[in-house]
């Protein structure tokens, strides 16, 4: 079971695919087609993870978190979708419009928030409480995909109206968001501490 627990480190394969997305994007409008293997590398690994370290499902903190997660994650998406769609150009490398009004007033990437949202919530849901622990990696390669996505597109297309935009707005997350996450995430680590605790008080013979 303990190999699960490496299967999470997988989604880092995004990045050479992403990569490779955003330079036949360069050419071609037929690079979105990879936005699907793109999406499979990022959930499988986490889907896996959870499928061989699940708990089981149970009515409980992780439920609730995980279902009000879930909610953000497709809120975001449902908001911030729109405002992709109007603005048809940034499906190309070189966009013609930088988006900032609706969600993109506070976050700069609400698309890549949603992803690690609704993967987070999947593990609270499905009780694979260890791997949600390991959740810092998504937010790790959120970070890196976001700022290659401004270093690469956003910055050298809009230059100093870029600049002003991204010191007003936070690239993933306002700072209420990362307090009631770090709330989360610290709930689950000290209810996965004590039940290992728990565990071990069991398993040792009593003299």
């Amino acid at each position: 079971m303990y190999f699960a627990f490496a299967l999470p480190f997988l989604s880092f394969l995004v990045l050479p695919i992403g990569w490779f997305e955003f330079r036949l994007l360069s050419r071609t409008r037929r690079g979105a087609l990879l936005a699907p293997l793109v999406l499979a590398t990022l959930y499988s690994p986490w889907i896996g993870a959870a499928y061989c370290t699940s708990a089981g499902i149970h009515f409980g903190f992780e439920m609730l978190a995980g279902l009000a997660m879930i909610v953000a994650a497709c809120g975001l998406w449902l908001a911030a979708g729109p405002s992709i769609l109007r603005a048809d150009s940034r499906l190309t490398t070189w966009p013609e419009q930088l988006v900032t009004t609706g969600l993109y007033r506070w976050v700069r990437h609400p698309l890549y928030l949603g992803h690690v949202l609704f993967i987070g919530a999947i593990m609270l849901i499905a009780g694979a409480d260890g791997v949600f622990l390991e959740t810092p990696l998504l937010w790790i390669l959120a970070y890196v995909v976001a700022r290659y996505e401004e270093t690469s597109r956003l910055e050298p297309r809009f230059g100093e109206t870029f600049q002003e935009y991204k010191t007003q707005t936070p690239v993933l997350m306002p700072m209420l968001g990362w307090i009631l996450w770090f709330a989360i995430y610290e709930g689950v680590f000290y209810y996965t501490l004590g039940e290992r605790a728990l565990d071990f008080a069991l398993a040792c013979p009593v003299s």
